[in-house]
């Protein structure tokens, strides 16, 4: 494995730690970008394994207003790499990502997966921050994952759609 870090010092704009690992028995690579005035932690890859962390760099670009809630969670939510600890998005944060980008392309079924995923584990979440960024985004649980999203998620999506 080849893992490789390069600072980028930039006149305009946040400076950015790239960080490049290369598996060569899988033949896949995960570059990592970690906005260091921000905090904020993106990864994208080339294969499939790692392809769930280019929805959060797509969400980034498209939805600035919720990157800037995002940053606020990521001081909390940290992932430990051999470098040091990196702030990362939490699980409501990557909820809300999916939720985004299938609110503008109902054909990602990849976003379903995961949605399907993180439902189906239970894991505790943040209800109240989620119903808020949903109903500031007017974003919909999608009808094949319905049944499996926590009832309070399911109230506000039934309230934004009775106020569409």
């Amino acid at each position: 494995m080849v893992d490789e870090k390069i600072l980028v010092r930039r006149k305009k704009g946040p400076h950015v730690l790239f960080s490049l690992n290369s598996h060569s028995q899988q033949y896949s690579f995960l570059l990592k970008l970690f906005e260091l005035e921000t905090g904020i932690h993106i990864a994208s890859s080339s294969d499939h394994y790692h392809r769930r962390a280019k929805s959060v760099l797509q969400f980034s670009r498209s939805a600035q207003g919720v990157i800037q809630g995002a940053r606020l969670w990521t001081s909390k939510n940290f992932s430990h790499r051999s470098f040091g600890k990196v702030p990362s998005l939490t699980v409501e944060d990557v909820i809300i990502s999916k939720l985004f980008s299938l609110k503008n392309d109902e054909s990602r079924f990849n976003d379903l997966d995961d949605l399907k995923s993180i439902f189906l584990a239970k894991r505790p979440l943040d209800l109240a921050y989620l119903a808020g960024q949903m109903s500031t985004l007017n974003l919909l649980i999608p009808e094949p994952i319905q049944e499996l999203a926590p009832n309070a998620l399911k109230l506000v999506s039934k309230k934004i759609k009775k106020g569409n």
